[in-house]
């Protein structure tokens, strides 16, 4: 059995899906499944294997779309830029050495400027060849050159004619035509003529069968190609976000989010679908049967889970919260900062750190001066919280909208007292109210000073030292649900309901 989980891209900066997709990873691995990972977008800013090794995915475990043509696979960049000088046609005259670059002059005015791979910085990542200013070529490197662009100066812009994508020995596999209306695939004996047409012929390639589990991540582009062309494979859709709109639905008709909507459509297709958590579940089987479609078996699998849980530990120092998150308005920090700026005035011991980077970071740094509140009150940035969670007491969210919640899940398993809002999905998981925290009312319609009023009340009950006690002991109570075994079971589970005979 081998499951496939289709994804559009992956960066330096992941979304909670790619995130998701690693903590799968290493659940098929502990119960011994084999996993593919196949990212679809075009991706060139780095070595998709930097990206996805960042993430602790093995490479042997990702495919590529436009790799997946030709006989490279993803591996570690190991082209030595030695290597690439050695092959220059053209004699150097000058080398002129830059931050993350060197540039190598030739004699008639023309250079190579030689980009060091992300990670492995004495390989090539890739090469740009420029002629009397304007941009020729590019080479892309990763055991090898697997990637050349060709370019030409139109309207005084360096624009992109054709790509080739290479075999080991240099023979070209297939070549991509762009255009503004989209691009065209040259095979040897095929002209493919559109993105989605391309991510058929990969699908096909596959030849999947019987044994095969299929999971859409992301259904965008390619639902409609896997439905069409899965076989005997099982398919299944996984739900990452709010899958619906609530503003936007009535008695008779429901918007879905277009991110889901052609799967949550043609459901009747599906073998299964994966949610989060049991409420979005509920939910989910109401619509489905409410409007009329087909309701697959729905399971509930975390999308993250926890490798070690941290039980609580007695501190003298103070209060220390946190809270971790994008510093995006839809997070509504400005409301946990007024609420702590309010309860600091009776627990003058109560120190709040937020972590992480977004648009609001100099509002919230305004708001934050204006309060007079820099003492106690800090914007830290982007750091690896895997250890910080367990030097703090309480984890603060005043997020109107959580699909699931990783920093919630982490902040419970290192047995913090919690406080959010009561809102879907993520705070009702892990913020049980009164018992391992404050889960504080929330309705649309309240102003501002009231919901700052609930959160500010919440805190201050979290506070009490016996309860500060009793929030964290349920904590850790808590996150044993979520265990990294606990979850790895429950996909071990669902691949037996899928086929029993079938699963390794």
């Amino acid at each position: 059995m081998t499951v496939y989980n289709f994804n559009q891209g992956i960066g330096w900066a992941s979304s909670g899906v790619e995130y998701a997709q690693s903590y799968r990873a290493k659940c098929l691995r502990d119960i011994g499944c084999e996993a593919k990972f196949i990212f679809t977008d075009f991706i060139s800013i780095t070595n998709l294997a930097n990206l996805t090794s960042n993430l602790g995915f093995e490479n042997s475990e990702i495919i590529w779309l436009y790799l997946a043509f030709t006989d490279f696979t993803i591996q570690d960049s190991s082209y030595s830029i030695n290597e690439l000088t050695q092959k220059f046609s053209k004699p150097i005259v000058q080398i002129e050495e830059l931050e993350n670059k060197i540039r190598y002059f030739f004699s008639n005015d023309s250079w190579a400027l030689v980009c060091r791979d992300d990670v492995h910085r004495e390989c090539v990542g890739w090469v740009e060849y420029v002629v009397k200013n304007s941009l020729v070529r590019k080479d892309f490197y990763s055991s090898g050159r697997y990637m050349t662009e060709y370019y030409a100066p139109i309207n005084n812009k360096a624009t992109l004619l054709q790509r080739d994508f290479l075999n080991h020995n240099g023979s070209i596999a297939y070549t991509e035509i762009p255009s503004k209306t989209g691009s065209v695939y040259r095979f040897d004996n095929e002209l493919v003529t559109s993105k989605s047409a391309l991510i058929t012929r990969f699908i096909k390639q596959l030849k999947l069968t019987e044994n095969d589990v299929v999971l859409i991540d992301r259904s965008t582009g390619m639902a409609q190609q896997i439905l069409e062309n899965k076989g005997k494979a099982k398919v299944g859709s996984v739900v990452h976000a709010e899958h619906f709109s609530e503003d936007n639905t009535d008695n008779d008709h429901i918007l879905w989010n277009n991110y889901y909507e052609y799967v949550l459509q043609h459901a009747n297709y599906l073998n299964f679908i994966i949610t989060a958590t049991k409420a979005q579940k509920d939910i989910l089987i109401k619509q489905l049967n409410k409007y009329g479609v087909a309701c697959p078996p729905i399971y509930v699998i975390p999308v993250g889970n926890l490798k070690k849980i941290n039980p609580p530990k007695f501190r003298s120092d103070g209060y220390k919260m946190m809270s971790a998150s994008r510093l995006a308005s839809e997070k509504h920090l400005d409301w946990l900062i007024m609420a702590v700026y309010k309860v600091h005035a009776k627990y003058s011991n109560l120190k709040l750190d937020i972590y992480g980077e977004g648009p609001e970071r100099d509002k919230l740094a305004k708001l934050i001066q204006t309060l007079g509140a820099d003492e106690y009150i800090k914007l830290l940035g982007h750091h690896d919280l895997t250890n910080v969670y367990k030097n703090y007491q309480i984890y603060g969210s005043a997020s109107t909208s959580e699909g699931f919640g990783l920093t919630l899940m982490e902040a419970v398993g290192s047995s913090l007292a919690m406080l959010g809002l009561n809102v879907r999905y993520g705070n009702q998981t892990f913020i049980k109210d009164d018992i391992n925290g404050r889960l504080v009312s929330y309705d649309k319609s309240d102003n501002v000073n009231r919901i700052v009023e609930l959160l500010t009340e919440g805190l201050v009950d979290i506070l009490n030292n016996w309860k500060l006690f009793k929030y964290e002991k349920e904590s850790y109570n808590l996150a044993k649900n979520f265990s990294e075994s606990v979850v790895s079971n429950q996909w071990k589970k669902l691949l037996q309901d899928i086929d029993y005979a079938k699963f390794i």
